[in-house]
């Protein structure tokens, strides 16, 4: 089920059965995430992880895909400030022209923006 019509009258608000705005309720007070599932602190958290379905295969495996792939461009972020370092060291050394440095370094730096948007479209 997920909100829809549902509107909470006094008495259901006093027993915590309310949806939390954002904006006027500190959301980690009741509900938290625990890797991909989502864990209700108060009876509003278990409420609300009940009436929205949050923990629903579905969600679930939708909040996995996300931490993968997050943990995939943080694995290439890792590398390619690796080979950044390598560049810059083989510069120093005199391995590759000043050139071939600010040819590779520009192939870099246009892959960790693509990587930055990657990481914006997650909301990070």
């Amino acid at each position: 089920m997920r909100k829809g019509a549902y509107w909470p009258d006094v008495t259901e608000k006093k027993a915590g059965r309310f949806i939390p705005n954002p904006c006027d309720h500190v959301m980690f007070s009741h509900l938290r995430y625990a890797s991909a599932t989502v864990q209700p602190q108060t009876a509003t958290g278990t409420f609300v992880c009940a009436l929205l379905d949050l923990n629903s295969p579905d969600a679930v495996a939708n909040r996995q895909a996300i931490e993968t792939a997050l943990a995939s461009i943080e694995a290439q972020l890792r590398d390619l400030q690796n080979l950044k370092n390598t560049l810059d060291q083989r510069l120093a050394a005199g391995q590759i022209s000043q050139s071939q440095h600010v040819t590779e370094s520009q192939e870099v730096a246009a892959y960790l923006q693509k990587l930055d948007d990657a990481t914006k479209h997650f909301g990070g």
